[in-house]
């Protein structure tokens, strides 16, 4: 249970730096990368 609520946390606090990120970067290779990224975290908690 504590473990699942870290894991959630971490999971927030990633998605809101890389959304700081994307604003930053231009619309390039890395920006899908990141987005890239994301996808995997999202289907490895599901």
């Amino acid at each position: 249970m504590l473990e699942q609520a870290i894991l959630i946390v971490l999971g927030t606090c990633l998605m809101l730096v890389a959304a700081k990120a994307r604003k930053h970067l231009t619309p390039d290779s890395s920006t899908q990368e990141i987005m890239g990224g994301e996808e995997l975290l999202a289907s490895r908690d599901e």
